[in-house]
């Protein structure tokens, strides 16, 4: 099931990588699981900075029950709401994975903390952090 996902956003990507080279200096942020970072990582555009969100497993299963009413939810739904949610788990860990695996930003957002706040963790971690491997780096496990 993952790997479908996974092939459908690598359909999607030439129309994401398509905006994001268009815009390279006009502060275009892009928010979704289809920006996969084995593609992110092979952007040359200047001013290119990524960051993946990530949270806490149970905060995210917690977030999603709460959104979907899981708990008012006929039994056959509430198997659509789990079978989506361990999609979205497995997509994290494997996501998480590669994002350590080349070094790339990522900030946990398992804490509750202002919006404020959170903008300010994600540009200084742009800052401080350049967020992309060498070439070399590219090849392995992509």
């Amino acid at each position: 099931m993952l790997d479908a996902l996974l092939d459908h956003y690598d359909r999607m990507w030439p129309r994401i990588e398509e905006l994001v080279t268009a815009r390279p200096s006009a502060g275009l942020v892009l928010e979704g699981s289809g920006v996969w970072p084995a593609n992110v990582v092979r952007l040359t555009t200047p001013y290119t900075k990524a960051v993946w969100l990530t949270a806490d497993e149970d905060v995210l299963a917690s977030r999603m029950r709460r959104a979907s009413r899981y708990d008012e939810l006929p039994d056959g739904s509430r198997r659509l709401v789990d079978k989506f949610l361990a999609r979205s788990l497995g997509y994290q860990t494997r996501m998480l994975t590669l994002v350590d695996h080349l070094a790339l930003n990522h900030l946990d957002v398992t804490t509750p903390r202002s919006p404020e706040h959170v903008a300010d963790e994600l540009l200084e971690l742009t800052r401080s952090h350049d967020g992309w491997p060498s070439s070399d780096d590219t090849s392995r496990g992509l």
